[in-house]
């Protein structure tokens, strides 16, 4: 089970380390403004601005959305320089007016808003509307951050916590911190695992950065079966207990 749960850390990368999870949002294509522009790996770009793009909308749909509006008004103004392309590939496959209502989907401006950011990170030149997008990607960055403070702040730790004391203080929280094993990643960091009841959901974090989130309704199974298949012989067995299904 430990050697699941390195491979599981592995699998998903760190905040600071970019390739491992740095994939497109639901689509493989993207929005752009430069013809010769490729939407793909670089670098390591997987921090809170990619993970603020691609989980925003778990958090909040309606603000994150209106967001992405603001995005796709932006790109509507500059026809005459934007292109749709697909992850990987310098290829044209539409541009201009050609682009269709259907090509702004969520995901797809989301891919947009991330390709923006890993040229930023690589300090590769952002061109034309692009620019206009960098605040966007800022304020959704600074959102995604407090919601997650906040989350953290509320969570009633139970690490070194007797069994007594965890079960009497369960019912008086929606979320808590259990310390991980493996307790540090390979950098030497701690790693705790942070269960949030209330929203159904967690989070693996290092000190001062979060590695990654999932809530609930994004698959089809619940809080306690995640739970169970990836931290059973992590989190205290009486916690698993008092998780309803």
């Amino acid at each position: 089970m430990v050697l699941e749960f390195k491979e599981f850390l592995k699998e998903r990368g760190s905040f600071s380390l970019g390739r491992d999870n740095d994939k497109p949002r639901g689509s493989k294509y993207v929005i752009i403004a430069d013809k010769d522009g490729v939407y793909s790996y670089s670098g390591d770009t997987h921090g809170l601005e990619s993970h603020a793009i691609k989980h925003l909308i778990e958090f909040e749909k309606d603000s994150y959305k209106h967001r992405l509006h603001s995005i796709r008004k932006i790109i509507m103004s500059n026809v005459d320089s934007i292109y749709f392309k697909k992850f990987g590939d310098s290829k044209i496959l539409r541009q201009g007016t050609d682009i269709t209502v259907g090509d702004f989907s969520p995901e797809i401006l989301a891919n947009t808003l991330d390709y923006i950011n890993d040229k930023h990170i690589n300090n590769e030149k952002i061109v034309g509307w692009e620019q206009e997008c960098l605040p966007y990607i800022k304020k959704i960055a600074n959102k995604y951050k407090g919601l997650l403070d906040q989350l953290e702040n509320r969570a009633f730790d139970l690490t070194n916590i007797s069994e007594e004391e965890g079960r009497s203080v369960f019912s008086k929280h929606s979320a808590f911190i259990v310390e991980c094993v493996p307790k540090k990643d390979k950098k030497g960091r701690r790693l705790k695992l942070i269960i949030d009841i209330k929203n159904q959901s967690f989070l693996i974090k290092t000190f001062k950065q979060i590695n990654k989130t999932f809530y609930s309704f994004t698959s089809h199974v619940n809080l306690k079966e995640k739970l169970q298949n990836k931290f059973v012989k992590i989190i205290p067995e009486y916690f698993m207990d008092l998780v309803e299904l």
